[in-house]
């Protein structure tokens, strides 16, 4: 039973466990989704910003490389004008695509731009000083240059708004992935101790039952052992009288007779007198030897034994024993039940000094009962005791003087609830003591 309870604390504690850790994982696998998602924002957003700065020194660079080019014409210098003609279109062609990028009319590989209402309606108005930029920038008249002056510092402000509107939005994204770690960060915890309250302290209180079930499991086997090693010694020393003591008191009684028929009739009363005295010594000494080793009860049955009890008590004893008995039962309970009655009388007997003893076996309310009352001293209470493995403190249950209980009563009372019965005893309304032991029936046959 021990190893049973042990797989199955096992089990039911692993599939806790592994619940628990279960929880735990999905929730770190979820908080780490999304927390990548927000870091990815984050790079992406870097990117565009760093595009839109790259943006505004382009327009500015458009400008130099432009005047540049109209200073390198002017000079009659060719080379140096076809040069500066090659840069002035290169860095066009660069700020037209960033442009295009920017907006979103061209797919920026690796950035993903997708600009907000506040951004998208910025570049909306941006779009009137671009086009003018670009068309100076594309024109050769005389005015090109000053025109491309004049539209630059409108652009360059309108870029600067469009990059400080990146960068807002960007730190609201940055703010709102920090807000995001600390509710993440609080379901966890929460998880952890919604998991405390409702699956480790669960798992905690039922494997500290397990381990107290094992302990008293351990101490029942322990009980059992020691109650079959005391009956086995009982019923040892019952064969003992009986085939020893009792042989040899039966040849001493033929001896006497023997001896009574061959001395004259002057000695002969004395020589029946001690026959007398011999047969009554073995007649004793099987009654008691009866009481430690019994009939079968598995082979006999509980009510024969018990009868054979009440008389055996009834000869060794010289008091009014008998067994009321109306009941028969399973075998199995049989020895127990035999033990708790056989204490049950020797402690009428030893503490109670009863002079009458009744043993009744019945059934009651599909249920049996076993009760031995008496007559003699027992405790000075006003009512019997009905409490399951109650004992009141004085009394003729093997309590000792102090009342505290005894080796009897734990014996009666662990035998009853090996049976899964209950053990009951207290004094009687009309007098006299009773012990009676409840246990359900398998099988019984009312008398």
């Amino acid at each position: 039973m021990p190893e049973r309870l042990d797989r199955v604390a096992t089990r039911f504690l692993t599939r806790r466990y592994l619940f628990a850790l279960a929880i735990v994982a999905a929730l770190t696998v979820a908080a780490l989704a999304v927390i990548q998602h927000h870091l990815s924002r984050q790079r992406h957003d870097a990117a565009v910003i760093n595009l839109a700065g790259r943006q505004r020194m382009l327009s500015q660079e458009l400008v130099k490389a432009e005047l540049a080019r109209r200073y390198a014409s002017q000079s009659g210098d060719a080379v140096q004008a076809e040069a500066r003609g090659a840069e002035a279109t290169r860095v066009l062609d660069e700020w037209t695509g960033a442009h295009a990028r920017l907006t979103g009319d061209v797919g920026l590989t690796g950035v993903g731009i997708d600009n907000s209402a506040a951004v998208a309606s910025a570049f909306a108005d941006l779009e009137p000083s671009f086009a003018r930029m670009r068309s100076a920038a594309l024109a050769s008249d005389d005015g090109a240059i000053a025109r491309l002056l004049t539209v630059e510092r409108d652009y360059l402000g309108r870029m600067n708004a469009i990059v400080g509107l990146y960068q807002e939005e960007a730190a609201a994204r940055v703010n709102a992935t920090m807000r995001l770690e600390l509710w993440l960060c609080g379901v966890v915890l929460a998880a952890l101790l919604v998991e405390a309250l409702f699956v480790f302290r669960p798992a905690v209180r039922w494997l500290r039952a397990a381990i107290g079930d094992q302990e008293r499991l351990r101490e029942q086997e322990a009980i059992n052992r020691e109650l079959t090693v005391a009956t086995d010694v009982a019923r040892g020393i019952g064969y003992d009288l009986h085939d020893g003591v009792g042989q040899a008191l039966t040849a001493l009684t033929l001896q006497a007779k023997l001896v009574e028929r061959a001395v004259p009739e002057a000695i002969a009363p004395r020589i029946a007198a001690l026959r007398e005295g011999i047969a009554e010594a073995l007649a004793q000494t099987r009654a008691a030897a009866a009481c430690l080793a019994p009939i079968d009860v598995r082979v006999d049955g509980l009510p024969t034994a018990l009868k054979r009890l009440a008389d055996a008590t009834s000869l060794a004893a010289g008091i009014d024993c008998r067994a009321d008995c109306s009941a028969d039962l399973l075998p199995d309970s049989g020895d127990d039940l035999y033990r708790i009655a056989q204490e049950a009388v020797a402690n009428a007997m030893r503490h109670g000094r009863a002079r009458s003893i009744v043993i009744s076996l019945h059934c009651e309310h599909n249920a049996g009962v076993l009760a031995v009352q008496d007559d003699g001293a027992g405790g000075a209470v006003e009512s019997p005791v009905t409490a399951a493995t109650s004992v009141p403190v004085g009394g003729n249950i093997d309590s000792g003087a102090n009342g505290a209980d005894g080796v009897g009563m734990r014996s009666m009372r662990h035998r009853a609830e090996r049976i899964g019965g209950s053990l009951s005893a207290g004094a009687r309304r009309e007098g006299g003591w009773r012990v009676e032991c409840r246990f359900p029936l398998a099988r019984s046959v009312a008398g």
